[in-house]
């Protein structure tokens, strides 16, 4: 306050101090230490939570990214293995339209009945005709008994001509009048390959022989050989395979009958 007199003020100023109780100072008035203490368990407990969802994002995004590649690979063989299967599908509808155009020819069933020198030759030419122009292994054409009459081949140190293979699945389904499909190796060439066989009839439908064309399959050991495992299986396993590896419990067409 200010007080006149003499020509002059003369001020007085007064000052109040608050004496804190011991109950009225802070925690962190009394120790530095103490309120360090406090902001080392918030920074902690901050940094932990972090990290956890840092963690929980990190597991999330790598169980999106297994699923994501998951599924690009699961496409992606199937897109290459739908290929490869359609390929085989080819072979193996093309023989079969050539064994059952081949039973359309009056030749063969002609030699059937009279196995002249001729007839033969006849018989011979047609299935090699047959076998050049669809680039089919061989053709040939069975007796009832399974004996091999006439072939594509014959004349040849490899003709089927003369040798018997009325044990061959194929043949026991077509004399049965049901077309048959076979996978097998060769018991003359050795090659491996696909058998389709139907049929051959009289005018009055009775059964008087069989035919039977064989592709050769190893022009689709590359397409096998893209896959690190790759099985050409039936209703009975695997009959074929052109991988590395292969479970004893599966058969290998290498160790297949021969036919």
């Amino acid at each position: 306050c200010g007080v006149g007199g003499g020509g002059g003020v003369v001020w007085f100023f007064f000052f109040f101090f608050k004496q804190k109780t011991a109950y009225e100072i802070y925690q962190c008035d009394w120790s530095s230490d103490v309120c360090s203490s406090d902001l080392y368990r918030w920074i902690s407990r901050a940094t932990l939570l972090i990290l956890i969802v840092i963690v929980g994002l990190g597991v999330g995004f790598t169980n999106y990214w297994a699923r994501y590649r998951k599924d690009q690979i699961i496409k992606a063989a199937g897109a290459s293995t739908s290929g490869l299967a359609q390929r085989l599908t080819d072979t193996v509808i093309r023989t079969a339209q050539v064994a059952d155009a081949l039973t359309q020819s009056s030749v063969l069933r002609v030699v059937l009945s009279s196995s002249t020198r001729h007839n033969l030759a006849q018989a011979g030419y047609v299935l090699s005709r047959y076998c050049r122009n669809f680039d089919m292994a061989v053709c040939y054409l069975f007796n009832t008994q399974g004996l091999v009459i006439a072939s594509s081949n014959q004349g040849t140190p490899y003709s089927f001509v003369g040798k018997n293979y009325s044990f061959s699945p194929y043949f026991k389904q077509a004399i049965q009048g049901l077309p048959g499909r076979y996978f097998s190796r060769g018991a003359t060439s050795d090659n491996r390959g696909f058998y389709a066989s139907v049929p051959l009839r009289d005018q009055q439908g009775k059964i008087i022989g069989v035919v039977a064309v064989k592709k050769n399959i190893d022009h689709l050991e590359k397409d096998f050989r893209s896959f690190s495992y790759a099985f050409l299986i039936d209703h009975n396993g695997v009959i074929d395979r052109k991988s590395t590896r292969l479970n004893s419990s599966h058969t290998d067409i290498s160790r297949m009958p021969s036919s």
